[in-house]
């Protein structure tokens, strides 16, 4: 049986098939790892997109997705300030919005800070969180009585 004969029982349509997909080049875009991370999208869970995010350092989507399903911000400017620089302008974009005070005494009383001015500024911070702490525990102690 020749090759004429054997084109004789396709269909148009399987041949036309046929010579799609014989010509098709690898160098031709393809949506299949576009759909297929798509899924892995619709298959994560906020949490787990959340800390992908901060590993890969995406902190200002992060921050959306902390927003948007009630996860915790605080993840995000801790590990802004312990991989930034740490300087005066990252005690104000960062510390500072860190609600976790037993953590930012922590990291306070362990960094030694370069200048005599950062210093201070980071004494303060402390001094601030501790007075914030005291109103906390003095008004829960009133509503207590």
């Amino acid at each position: 049986m020749n090759s004429q004969q054997s084109g004789d029982c396709l269909s148009p349509d399987v041949l036309k098939s046929m010579q799609q997909l014989l010509s098709w080049s690898r160098e031709e875009p393809s949506t299949a790892p576009v759909n297929y991370k798509f899924y892995q999208l619709l298959q994560t869970s906020p949490s787990i997109l959340f800390y992908q995010k901060i590993e890969n350092r995406e902190y200002g989507e992060a921050l959306l997705l902390a927003n948007k399903f009630n996860l915790d911000k605080n993840e995000v400017y801790k590990t802004q300030w312990m991989l930034g620089n740490a300087n005066i302008s990252a005690v104000n974009d960062f510390l500072c919005k860190i609600t976790d005070y037993l953590w930012v005494l922590d990291e306070t009383e362990k960094f030694v800070p370069p200048t005599a001015e950062f210093a201070t500024l980071l004494f303060d911070h402390g001094l601030n969180i501790i007075d914030a702490m005291k109103i906390q525990t003095d008004t829960s102690t009133d509503l207590k009585e």
